[in-house]
């Protein structure tokens, strides 16, 4: 459903910014 590729969109996006953001701290 487009829900659910929505859903999965923002999880990919939310993965990336924590890793952005590990990469700053580090």
């Amino acid at each position: 459903s487009a829900f659910q590729n929505i859903s999965e969109a923002l999880a990919a996006v939310s993965s990336d910014v924590g890793s952005f953001h590990v990469a700053i701290v580090e």
